[in-house]
């Protein structure tokens, strides 16, 4: 028997997901942030350019059907709280400039987390 092709979802719909998705992202980022103490947040610029990075693999995840749901959704989760770490660790005042938010984000690709091909890591490349 014949597979029924599967219907795209709604592009409304997908962006609704995408944000949706990248503001869990976003509160382990703060969560990483303020681990151990420190009282650091994202600057506009740098959180702009986080939501945009990630939001590109999200929507990208998303076309083809993957499902934002545990436990794949754990091991994005866990990059976003560890980029965070990062950012607070090589950030040297309290507001985290676009450039170091980058650098932290090339860092948690490479985090065992994000790997791709299954168990979540396909959420953050």
């Amino acid at each position: 028997m014949a597979k029924k092709p599967t219907a795209k979802p709604d592009v409304e719909d997908v962006d609704t997901q995408v944000e949706e998705i990248l503001d869990e992202c976003e509160i382990k980022v703060n969560e990483g942030l303020r681990k151990e103490g420190a009282d650091k947040v994202l600057s506009t610029p740098a959180r702009k350019a986080l939501r945009e990075m990630f939001g590109e693999s999200i929507r990208r995840n998303l076309d083809r059907g993957g499902e934002w749901k545990h436990p794949d959704k754990q091991a994005p989760l866990a990059v976003a709280h560890h980029l965070g770490q990062i950012a607070a660790i090589l950030s040297i005042g309290n507001l985290v400039g676009k450039a170091v938010a980058l650098a932290a984000a090339a860092a948690a690709r490479n985090d065992e987390h994000c790997r791709p091909g299954g168990g979540g890591g396909d959420w953050c490349n």
